[in-house]
């Protein structure tokens, strides 16, 4: 072989530098044949690049290449024919959380402890002590990236949980959840630890852009590389690039129009990931795993949900097979045989143990694997060998079936506890239309003993984060610090207009109120409208009227004439209300916040801060500035990015010993989820200042940080027998017509009307703060009327009755009644304090109201605690149930 001809082949190091000293002294070589067997042998120990594309609530049926005759997908469709497509693969969750969580460790979600979606701001999450894939191969020497949704944690780019850096990725851009406000233009991504802004383009396209840029520019050429790509398409909030939208004008429904040009978009971007891999010349040694974390969302019918699971019965949140069987192609040059179609179940905990053996390496033995790799399967040299059965369980399923587990044909679901249980045959039925327990009741009987052995194998190991569900996680995290509040003598709130209206804090009150009537609280609140920490203004403020007012003016007055052993700050709204994000505007705030709490702590204080609440630019669309300018005269549209990075700052001040309670997050949150079913709902009609609903919002996440736990209200009754075992509950007497009883009860929280209803069910409100409950069993079946006294107060059946009531909804009730009037009193007393302490403290606040001389409104607010203290008290209710 002549020597012109090495060049184009592949040498190991020593077998390259042999052929470059003979270059070098001159000598003309050809390679012998036992050469050229080591230069292949060389080539074929390489280990491959990963690319591991994951969609989100892309459902069985949504490609082309998997039966959809609507929906265009060419770039997956020819991804299909050059690699193996799978026609049994399933997901390991029927949401997205757990599922991804089985992905990145190889252990079933109930293992890992990642059981299901994961809310901001709760516990669960993947703990460091996992080992995930792309810890394993950075370990190996892999350059590792991550782009697109993360969801592994409830605190997102919080120190309280870990990131995705600490989870062996060098490079990440994410987000905690979905793309937020939209996949259009979204504000809420994560460079490697930094807020980015809002970003231009939709949601597929940016991540896969990131990803190309990272290998690209970025990662070390000369090392081998994983790269994550995990899309926010199809999920919701969905919005489609017009250009897309376009393939489907014949649609008549702008929704239907909307999803379909939404996988499209994704199809898109995947095609671009793949031309990326060309031009680099990375292709033929990438392994290219592309799957979905779940099945389709909604009912499909209506909105912008129309996901199909191909005919399988399901859907997303469900363990019947539409809602876990999903999409799985995968792609490795040389390896897999082009244009297969494979009907082997597997599963997402596949992958772990897949990546590993393609990537030569070693499985991690000190833990239970559950996964079983694929690669025998891939290149035809066998089948999986698993230990475990494929399993899934989902607490939010909406059908009864919370728990399923396949072994080979067969596949059986269940109820959480293990008490109902049914058996399909999925090989030969993959609807799930024929329930075969009674024709195979040996097979029943085998399966069901798996299942309870497996899963309680499983429920030993992981942690219980499970038992203490509550809408999608375990009970909020307390902050420490935060119990200051039911601690000290006078607690004095600062803050802008949204503290200055008073209604976050008259909510505090009350609940802690009603929670320890014993106790008296002095909250303060001395908020004043436009106020700032960082001194900062804008000239166009209230058109010039005045400068925004600065905290530090009268800080001092205001502590060392009311002398509180606690301040609780919420400042940032009008900390400079620009964009896009500047760092010498940051700067005066931080410098602002460490002011403020050098001042208390002189004082002998403690301060909790608040991060600053949500700005909306959505009502104010067509008002908003859309990038920045010299000079203020309205908001930006991007400016709660901006509030992002305050929030960002005082949440990073956690390490350092600082309380800070998010509220920012949270609210961020509720609205995305809210507008899923409801696009133009806000929680602010100006995009400023929060409605009732938004002032809930921001009590409820300080009363979760204080670890205020549920109290349940619960009276449980026997008609039949005439007795209960409740304490509280005397005077049980029953007729053949009547029960009567007295009921000693403390109030419950006051439910505001103003407050959105919808709204009230997300939060879970009455489980999280005010279980309220009557249970009566041994009504006979008919209608039955409520009496407080010889007052009617309600209407329920006897099926009602028995599932327990929901006292809530009785607001003639007596003790619901005194709530309310607790609550407007605490109302008047904070604002006779509010208007009185403000001019005593003096402030340079044009416009304000000139209230009562502090001696004067003190006596008032004295009058007013002692009612409040009366109301407080438990209630003594004479109740009856009478026939309707």
């Amino acid at each position: 072989m002549p020597l012109s001809r090495v060049f184009c082949l592949m040498f190991d190091a020593n077998l390259l530098r042999r052929v470059a000293a003979l270059i070098l002294i001159g000598i003309s070589i050809e390679l012998s044949a036992e050469s050229v067997k080591q230069l292949h042998a060389a080539e074929q120990g390489r280990v491959p690049n990963v690319v591991l594309v994951l969609a989100d609530d892309l459902g069985y049926g949504d490609l082309a290449c998997y039966g959809n005759p609507v929906i265009k997908t060419p770039h997956l469709d020819k991804f299909a024919t050059q690699g193996m497509r799978l026609t049994q693969c399933y997901s390991a969750g029927a949401v997205c959380s757990p599922s991804r969580s089985a992905i990145l460790t190889g252990r079933t979600p109930y293992r890992n402890g990642v059981f299901t979606w994961i809310p901001a701001g709760r516990e669960p999450h993947l703990r460091k002590s996992e080992i995930t894939i792309a810890k394993l191969l950075q370990g190996q020497g892999y350059a590792t990236c991550h782009t697109g949704k993360w969801h592994l944690n409830g605190f997102f780019n919080d120190p309280r949980h870990p990131q995705p850096n600490e989870h062996g990725y060098d490079w990440w851009l994410a987000t905690q959840n979905n793309a937020a406000p939209s996949h259009k233009d979204p504000l809420n991504f994560v460079r490697n630890g930094k807020p980015v802004g809002q970003l231009a383009g939709f949601s597929a396209p940016l991540v896969v852009n990131e990803g190309i840029e990272w290998l690209s520019k970025h990662r070390d050429p000369k090392k081998p590389f994983l790269l994550s790509v995990w899309t926010h398409e199809p999920h919701l909030p969905i919005e489609s690039d017009p250009q897309f939208q376009d393939l489907y004008k014949d649609i008549p429904d702008a929704d239907q129009r909307q999803h379909h040009s939404n996988i499209t978009q994704l199809d898109a971007a995947f095609g671009r990931l793949m031309a990326a891999l060309d031009e680099l010349k990375l292709a033929d040694n990438t392994l290219v795993i592309f799957t979905s974390d779940n099945g389709p969302e909604g009912d499909g019918l209506k909105g912008k949900n129309r996901g199909s699971t191909g005919g399988l019965r399901g859907r997303k949140r469900d363990v019947f097979e539409g809602g876990i069987r999903v999409p799985g192609i995968i792609r490795w040059p040389g390896h897999i045989s082009p244009n297969q179609t494979n009907a082997t179940p597997v599963i997402g905990s596949d992958l772990f143990a897949t990546i590993c053996e393609a990537t030569k390496t070693p499985l991690p033995t000190d833990r239970v694997l559950d996964g079983g790799s694929l690669v025998p399967l891939l290149t035809g040299k066998g089948g999986v060998q698993r230990q475990r059965p494929l399993y899934w369980r989902c607490p939010i399923a909406q059908e009864w079936a919370k728990t399923a587990m396949r072994i080979g044909d067969w596949k059986i679901v269940a109820d959480e506890p293990l008490t109902r249980f049914e058996l399909y045959n999925v090989q030969a039925d993959p609807q799930e239309k024929q329930e075969l327990s009674k024709q195979e009741p040996a097979k029943f009987a085998e399966m069901q003993a798996e299942l309870k052995q497996l899963n309680a194998e499983i429920e030993a190991e992981g942690p219980t984060w499970w038992k203490d569900y509550d809408n999608g996680g375990a009970k909020p995290v307390s902050v420490p610090g935060a119990a200051a509040l039911l601690t000290a003598k006078r607690v004095v709130f600062l803050g802008d207009s949204i503290t200055y209206s008073g209604q976050y804090i008259a909510y505090l009150e009350t609940y802690l109120t009603e929670r320890y009537p014993e106790k008296q609280f002095d909250f303060i609140d001395l908020g004043l409208p436009s106020e700032t920490c960082s001194g900062l203004s804008e000239p166009g403020h209230a058109g010039g009227a005045f400068p925004r007012p600065d905290v530090h003016e009268r800080l001092e007055r205001v502590l060392s004439k009311l002398k509180p052993d606690l301040v609780v700050a919420c400042y940032g709204m009008n900390c400079g209300m620009y964009y896009p994000f500047a760092p010498e505007r940051f700067q005066k705030y931080q410098e602002g916040m460490r002011s403020l709490r050098q001042a208390v702590a002189a004082h002998g204080g403690q301060v909790i801060h608040l991060t600053p609440p949500t700005f909306d630019p959505i009502p104010l669309a067509g008002r908003t500035l859309p990038a920045g300018k010299d000079a203020y005269d309205r908001p930006f549209e991007g400016y709660n990015n901006v509030l992002g990075r305050f929030s960002q700052f005082l949440l990073a001040r956690r390490q350092q010993g600082w309380t800070v309670i998010d509220i920012h997050g949270p609210m961020d949150q509720h609205l995305a989820t809210r507008r899923k079913d409801d696009p133009k709902y806000v929680l602010a009609g100006d995009g400023v200042h929060a409605s009732p609903t938004g002032h809930w919002l921001m009590a409820e996440q300080v009363l979760q940080a204080i670890d205020g736990a549920v109290m349940p209200i619960e009276a449980t009754i026997d008609a039949t027998a005439g007795t209960s075992a409740t304490a509280g509950v005397t005077d049980l007497k029953k007729s053949d017509k009547t029960l009567s009883f007295q009921w000693k009860s403390r109030l419950p929280m006051f439910v505001d009307p103003q407050w959105n209803a919808d709204s009230l069910k997300l939060e879970q409100f009455a489980d999280k703060f005010d279980r309220y409950r009557l249970q009566i069993s041994g009504l006979a079946d008919g209608k039955y009327e409520l009496l407080d006294g010889d007052r009617a107060v309600g209407t329920f059946t006897a099926a009602e009755a028995q599932a327990g009531l929901n006292l809530l909804n009785y607001p003639e009730l007596t003790t619901n009644k005194r709530a309310k009037e607790l609550f407007q009193q605490i109302q008047q007393r904070q604002r006779i304090l509010t208007d009185a302490w403000l001019n005593e403290c003096g402030h340079k606040r044009p416009g304000m109201g000139k209230g009562l001389p502090v001696a004067e409104a003190t006596a008032k607010a004295d009058e007013i605690s002692k009612k409040v203290r009366d109301l407080a008290q438990p209630a003594v209710m004479l109740l009856q149930v009478v026939p309707k």
